[in-house]
């Protein structure tokens, strides 16, 4: 992240974690903005398409039929299980059968159960409001629901839910969430649990039960507020889904996580690109056997996995198993210079990581992990 790269200098003591200037924006409220009532016409949003999409934008100006207004939304585990239950209440029997699943919370969200990794912790993300540019008001009607994923920064602050104040002026990587926000739908692009309003909370990564706690309960949130905010606006159960790469992983969680909902949400879309679909087998095995050999572009990938699978995430099957993905040497819990999970509690770009990490020609990449995972791999 261009925010952490000052922080980037001699191998010393670790850089600490500071909020960025300005600090967060506030949760559940409109995102200030130098457009008038924080709607950006959909004049601008059309003039943005040219640079972002190059030959494709002629294809892509039809999508673009509303304002837009961006807002901050939050929400916790502990808000989002009592309003299902108090939505599907029912007593112990309705008719004379019992309740189904779904009245409970537990079994509808999961992986929202207290002493799970998500209970009492705060969701946070950008939720971009389709507007009526005559009335100036949300459009009415039932309204469909995009969930726009995006791949994770290990610096907890380069996050949707940081939207500028001028989207044409401020370049901002989540820009292209505007657009289906600006076709009709009402667009959530979650920030993902451990950044953003949770900056201070331990991360994970590329576990299921981290995208569907990061954005499920922030559908249900929004599903609330817009309907007590606007009458005559209901947000749709029909659901669009996308992302790339770790966001594509994260579609196809939160994908199933919709399922299990068993509300009658319908999946309208749901795209997945460039995603590691077969993580635990074709992905893994490939992209260590490469890191061994030097080849892999991105060998700071193991640093932000083998943390979220080192005793760090309590929905992970190997906590406290005494099966850490990281070795010994590098969950060192005296010198945080030699601690994975330090690097990452300080929000470490993936520039910043290098000079910590094991590598030519004194060592390799992969001396970042326990000796007996990554053997498996090898002798594969």
């Amino acid at each position: 992240s261009p925010a952490a790269k000052h922080r980037l200098g001699a191998l010393a003591a670790l850089p600490s974690l500071t909020l960025p200037p300005g600090g967060l924006h506030k949760c559940n409220e409109i995102i200030p903005s130098d457009y008038e009532n924080g709607i950006i016409p959909k004049e601008v949003i059309s003039a943005m398409i040219s640079p972002i999409f190059g030959p494709a934008a002629a294809a892509m100006d039809g999508l673009v039929q509303y304002d837009v207004r961006a807002r901050k939304v939050c929400t916790t585990c502990q808000e989002m299980n009592e309003l299902w239950e108090e939505n599907n209440a029912c007593s112990s029997t309705t008719d004379g059968e019992p309740c189904t699943s779904k009245a409970f919370a537990a079994e509808a969200m999961p992986y929202c159960t207290e002493g799970s990794f998500a209970y009492g912790r705060t969701m946070s993300g950008l939720l971009l409001e389709p507007i009526d540019p005559t009335t100036k008001e949300p459009i009415v009607g039932k309204v469909a629901a995009t969930i726009f994923n995006n791949p994770t920064d290990s610096y907890p602050f380069d996050v949707p839910s940081q939207w500028p104040s001028n989207i044409a002026t401020d370049p901002f990587k989540f820009v292209a969430g505007i657009f289906p926000a600006s076709a009709g739908t009402y667009t959530l692009l979650p920030d993902v649990l451990g950044l953003g309003e949770d900056w201070e909370s331990v991360r994970s990564y590329m576990n299921k039960a981290l995208y569907q706690a990061s954005a499920v309960p922030l559908l249900l949130k929004a599903k609330d507020a817009i309907e007590k905010e606007n009458t005559c606006t209901e947000l749709d159960k029909r659901v669009n889904m996308m992302g790339f790469s770790e966001a594509g992983y994260a579609t196809i969680a939160i994908s199933h996580a919709i399922d299990m909902l068993d509300d009658d949400y319908m999946h309208t879309y749901t795209g997945v690109g460039g995603a590691p679909i077969q993580l635990s087998s074709v992905q893994m095995t490939d992209s260590i056997v490469r890191m061994h050999a030097g080849t892999f572009p991105l060998p700071q990938y193991l640093v932000r996995l083998g943390n979220g699978y080192s005793s760090t995430n309590s929905d992970v099957a190997n906590t406290d198993k005494g099966q850490d993905m990281i070795s010994e040497e590098y969950l060192d819990p005296v010198d945080k210079n030699k601690d994975v999970r330090e690097w990452v509690k300080a929000g470490l770009s993936y520039e910043e990581m290098v000079p910590y990490m094991p590598k030519p020609p004194s060592g390799l990449f992969t001396d970042l992990l326990n000796p007996s995972f990554l053997n498996i791999f090898l002798t594969q």
